[in-house]
């Protein structure tokens, strides 16, 4: 897109072919108009004919136009830019194969909660549906396994509580497509979780957070394969009864649930990366702004990253690279 005055504008419609092409250089007028481009947009509309160009009202002094050349077939994509559209052609191999069908809203009740101590989570979950049938679970992860998959994590669990509470819903998630059955389409339904961080982290897609950001992305990757969609949503934790007392492994429990109905979660497993980016490396501010970014902490590779303006924090909506953590530091004040 170009833009020009009005009247350079109309100069260019003056010479232009039934095909938009522009049959003499007009660059004395504006850089841009070499011969032998193509116009094919003029503000907001895509125009193909030379009619449709000469109807056009343009009231702004300024128009905006877009040209195609054809002596030029090379794009220059900034960094940013070219890191998304690598994202969008990992995220677009990664998986064999994706259905176009409009998931099915399923009915079921299903919550998942999350404790943590310095060196020991737990966590519990249940889903119930219509028919009376369930599936539950309850784990606990100690500080030594969390430090082997994630060596960053430090030495206290219960910073990442965040984390832990967004991996009860991952394991729902599982609970839940591992009891339907294999042969049916995509499907949704409500989550519920008492952490408004894993809430709101599940909802944008994305996160900032090194912790949150290495289970939201095997999270999305796993939501994308097994075509579930949970839509998670906070509830008050007084109402998230069961899933507590489930991550804190009570007893008695104040609802019974089946025994046989329990399912064993493989969360390292659901866990390990398949190698998307989970935040950006380069420039998040033109560099005329002088403010640069500093790399801290290498964090694990990820699976799919949702693609941002900014950044990425998980896409997004899915080739390994290693991942940063990135701080914006300001220049000092001359002031």
């Amino acid at each position: 897109m170009v833009g020009m005055d009005h009247v350079t504008f109309q100069t260019l419609t003056a010479h232009l072919d039934d095909q938009l092409q522009l049959c003499t250089p007009l660059t004395r007028k504006h850089q841009s108009l070499r011969k032998g481009i193509t116009l094919c947009r003029v503000a907001n509309t895509n125009v193909h004919t030379l009619k449709q160009v000469q109807l056009m009202h343009i009231k702004s002094r300024r128009v905006w136009v877009g040209l195609s050349d054809p002596s030029t077939p090379n794009r220059k994509l900034d960094d940013e830019a070219a890191e998304t559209l690598k994202i969008w052609l990992q995220l677009l191999t990664s998986t064999l194969s994706l259905t176009m069908c409009h998931p099915d809203w399923i009915q079921v009740h299903a919550t998942a909660d999350a404790m943590a101590s310095q060196s020991l989570a737990g966590l519990g979950g249940a889903a119930i549906f219509p028919d009376g049938s369930s599936t539950w679970f309850q784990f606990r992860i100690s500080l030594a396994d969390a430090q082997s998959l994630w060596p960053w994590l430090g030495d206290d669990m219960q910073k990442h509580i965040a984390a832990w509470e967004l991996l009860a819903q991952f394991a729902l998630s599982y609970c839940i497509a591992t009891h339907l059955p294999c042969t049916r389409g995509p499907i949704a339904c409500h989550q519920a979780t008492d952490n408004s961080a894993a809430d709101a982290a599940s909802a944008k897609g994305l996160t900032m957070t090194p912790a949150l950001a290495a289970v939201l992305t095997p999270y999305f990757q796993f939501m994308r394969r097994h075509q579930v969609y949970p839509h998670i949503t906070h509830i008050p934790g007084r109402l998230n009864v069961l899933a507590d007392e489930l991550s804190r492994f009570k007893e008695p429990l104040s609802a019974a649930v089946d025994p046989t109905s329990q399912q064993s979660i493989p969360w390292i497993e659901l866990l390990q990366s398949s190698g998307i980016e989970i935040t950006q490396t380069g420039r998040k501010w033109p560099s005329h702004f002088d403010i640069h970014l500093r790399e801290k902490g290498l964090l694990q590779s990820a699976d799919w990253v949702l693609p941002s303006i900014g950044f990425w924090g998980v896409l997004t909506p899915a080739g390994r690279w290693s991942s940063y953590l990135v701080l914006l530091e300001l220049p000092a004040s001359t002031g």
